[in-house]
């Protein structure tokens, strides 16, 4: 239940649809994180795709197929991602990273963004670290790079141990 912005479905679309109008990328992204939490899977891909269209400038793209997924690990933002919006909230990273996990979608991309995502975490941020290294690793698998997606799952079973999640996408990752 959306309760963390009106405490309805209603209500949270009705402040979706405002924020929308004020900031495209922020309203699709909260559109589809209230019909995610509403069960509604098909609708909330298509406000994450729109969220992700915003941010998918031809040059954004050129840069990331300029680089081999290794050397995405290790990029400095601010050299290279020149024609990528730069967020203002650490939150876009991750959520750019965690759409593109989900749906297997954009997959270098979202290496891109959770490596700024972990570049420029504190607390504040909203969502621990292995959050972030457990995306990662399902980016990884998603691209069929099994040695990445084991360092990325390991380094999120580091820091939390108890991760369930993690768990059971490392063994998807062992079966490849």
């Amino acid at each position: 239940m959306p309760g963390f912005i009106g405490g309805s479905f209603e209500t949270a679309t009705t402040y979706a649809d405002q924020l929308l109008e004020i900031s495209p990328i922020n309203g699709y992204f909260a559109k589809g994180y209230i019909a995610e939490h509403d069960n509604q899977s098909k609708i909330a891909r298509s406000y994450y795709l729109k969220a992700m269209e915003l941010n998918n400038a031809e040059a954004c793209q050129q840069d990331l197929q300029n680089f081999s997924l290794h050397k995405i690990d290790n990029l400095d933002a601010e050299k290279t991602a020149i024609g990528c919006q730069n967020f203002n909230r650490n939150q876009l990273n991750y959520l750019t990273g965690k759409v593109a996990a989900e749906y297997n979608i954009q997959n270098q991309r979202g290496i891109f963004y959770l490596q700024q995502y972990i570049k420029n975490f504190s607390p504040v941020d909203g969502v621990p670290l292995h959050y972030a290294f457990y995306r990662k690793a399902q980016l990884y698998k998603n691209l069929g790079d099994k040695k990445q997606a084991e360092k990325w799952i390991n380094k999120s079973l580091e820091l939390n141990n108890d991760f369930e999640k993690a768990f059971e996408e490392k063994t998807k990752i062992q079966a490849m």
